[in-house]
Formats: C-alpha cells, sequence, structure tokens
C-alpha cells in the first residue's frame, strides 16, 4: 500500500489499510480525499488532506448553525486566533450552506490519526457553536480557559512578590501593609461569569480584568496611597486603570482602590506578555465592610432594598470617619515623636 501522485481516494471501509502510510509519505502534487458511500452506489467526499509548500492541511465541512453568518464568521475568527492549529474557515453557498474548515496536520501522524484528528476537530466546532446559540460555553471553551489559569496564577505570584518586596525594601514599611492576599478564579466561576454577562468565551480574558486578584490591605489611608505610588512607578508592572472608590465610594457604600496593572511571565518554555491583574487597595476598615456585607454585595449589580444601602452606607461613612481618625492619631504620634505639637 502507498500513495499515488495526484489524487488518492481512500472509501471508509478502506481506511485501515492505511495504518502504516504517514502524512510524511505525501508528495507535493498529491492529495487525499476520504469517500462515504451514500445510498446503493455513490460516494460522497467528506473529508481530504493536500500538501502544499510542506504544510498538510486537513479539510472537511460542518453543518451551518442557525445563527447569523456575521456572529458564526466572528466565532470562528476568534477560535482561529486562540488555537494555532486552526488554519481557516469559509461558509458555503445558499445551496450548501456548510462551514469548510482547515485545519493544519502535523506530518508525523499516519493516515487514521489524521482523519481521527480532523473528526474530532470539527466535532468540537460544531458544539462550539451550538453552545454559542444556547449561551452555553462549550468543552472547546473549558480547555482552552483552563489552559490558561496557570499563566494567571504566575502573574498573581508575581503582584504578590512585588508588594512583598515593598515591605522588605525599608523597615518602615512592615507598618503599613496589614496583609497581601490573591486568588484566580476558579473555571466554575469564570463559566458562570460568561453566561451571566454573555461574552464571548474565547474572549473571557480580553473582556475580565478580575481573572487573577491581589489584594493589599493597609493599615491608615496614606498607606493605600503610598503602595499606589509604589506600583506606577514600578517597572515589571503596567498601570492600565486607576479606579479611586475612596473618595468616591458606590452608593451602597464601597469603598478602596482597584489598580489593573499587566505584566509579563513565563510558563512552560513560552512568554506570556501583558497579562492582566486586578490589585485591590484598602485600609483594614475598608476592607472590614467588605467582609461584613459580602453575602449582601457580591456579584450584585445593585441592592433591591433602599432601606438596605442605607444601612450599608451608615456603615461606610462610619468606618471612613473612623480611618480619619486613625490618620490623625498617627500624625499626631509622629508629631509626639519628634517633640513637635502639631496644630
Amino acid at each position: 500500500m502507498k500513495l499515488e501522485h495526484g489524487i488518492n481516494i481512500i472509501w471508509d471501509m478502506e481506511i485501515n489499510e492505511y495504518n502504516d502510510i504517514y502524512l510524511s509519505d505525501m508528495y507535493e502534487d498529491s492529495s487525499i480525499e476520504f469517500v462515504k458511500q451514500y445510498g446503493d452506489d455513490e460516494l460522497y467526499p467528506f473529508a481530504s488532506i493536500r500538501k502544499t509548500d510542506d504544510i498538510w492541511l486537513g479539510s472537511t465541512t460542518i453543518p451551518l448553525i442557525d445563527l447569523p453568518k456575521e456572529i458564526v464568521l466572528k466565532e470562528l475568527e476568534i477560535i482561529k486566533q486562540t488555537f494555532e492549529q486552526y488554519y481557516s474557515f469559509s461558509i458555503g453557498s445558499e445551496t450548501y450552506p456548510e462551514i469548510y474548515i482547515n485545519v493544519l496536520i502535523r506530518k508525523d501522524r499516519d493516515i487514521p490519526q489524521t482523519l481521527e484528528l480532523i473528526n474530532v476537530y470539527a466535532e468540537k466546532l460544531y458544539e462550539d457553536l451550538k453552545c454559542l446559540k444556547s449561551n452555553k460555553v462549550s468543552s472547546l471553551a473549558h480547555s482552552y480557559i483552563a489552559s490558561m489559569l496557570p499563566v494567571y496564577q504566575r502573574a498573581m505570584s508575581k503582584i504578590q512578590l512585588e508588594l512583598s518586596n515593598f515591605i522588605t525594601d525599608d523597615e518602615a514599611n512592615k507598618k503599613k501593609v496589614v496583609d497581601i492576599g490573591g486568588r484566580v478564579k476558579i473555571l466554575d466561576s469564570i463559566c458562570e461569569k460568561i453566561k451571566r454577562k454573555s461574552v464571548s468565551q474565547f474572549e473571557v480574558f480580553n473582556r475580565f480584568d478580575d481573572i487573577a486578584g491581589v489584594r493589599c490591605t493597609c493599615e491608615y489611608l496614606d498607606d493605600v496611597y503610598e503602595i499606589l505610588e509604589y506600583i506606577k512607578n514600578n517597572p515589571l508592572l503596567k498601570v492600565i486603570e486607576i479606579d479611586d472608590k475612596i473618595d468616591s465610594p458606590t452608593k451602597e457604600g464601597y469603598r478602596g482602590i482597584h489598580v489593573i496593572v499587566s505584566c509579563s511571565v513565563y510558563y512552560k518554555n513560552k512568554l506570556y506578555k501583558d497579562i492582566k491583574v486586578e490589585v485591590q487597595l484598602r485600609t483594614a476598615f475598608q476592607n472590614a465592610w467588605s467582609m461584613k456585607t459580602h453575602d449582601l454585595t457580591y456579584k450584585k449589580d445593585d441592592i433591591e432594598s433602599e432601606e438596605i444601602r442605607k444601612v450599608l452606607k451608615e456603615l461606610s461613612d462610619t468606618l471612613r470617619m473612623a480611618d480619619e481618625t486613625a490618620l490623625k492619631m498617627k500624625e499626631l504620634s509622629k508629631a509626639g515623636h519628634s517633640g513637635r505639637n502639631l496644630k
């Protein structure tokens, strides 16, 4: 059994005869057409392999999902950018409304393995489009998101280390930070947010800034702003956005500073650039408010009860006064140690 120049026709019932034939055995001008029997005697092609410029492309089709064409093409283009092995897509005519798929194949595979791989890609893409229609997260997206979470774990650890370095840079800084913690969202939480926000499942890392998060709790208000300046001036971190909710809290009373930063990390022999991490800077009193009100405010865009919102705001304002009083105590203490009277 060997491959010939030109078009090689392989009927699905004959595929096992090509177990020892590899893509590397293909000639430059050769191609393979996989055919099935349709009806009593008619054969029709359902997949093909061709070699061009030392590149092996596997092709097949999947049915066109009942979605607007522009949405299908956008989803396929995002998948193409996400997975390097996917090569190109196109949608057929109204007469033959199918999606044509070309995928890159490694040349060290034998012919049956190649056909199986083409079918797997096609099934995953078809399942992905069905999930897109029903606002579910596909297995293809699950695999992609799960593969990226260790990268975000690295980025989170890098930010934690940089904030820890702030503490060790100066003996006086040890008293400015109460705690530094971090987390990376679990897969189920990310999938829930994808469905809740109705975003493309492959755009999750572009659309969400809080996949990885670091929280730095400080003793005093001025310590929060000192660490903010440390982050802004750190050459290892790129500040993307700063949201200061200390002076402009939410209507429920949340206070704190959220800083979206990005950094580069190295994972499994690959450099990942611009991995985003959300850094939350709070005082101990602001953190206490968040902990006490977590069940009432978490994942809620608005508090339905005006009475609850009023009580939350009262607690926030009380703790704001506590922060200001604590800062005044700190300044008085510093003035006392320096032998000056603070006016």
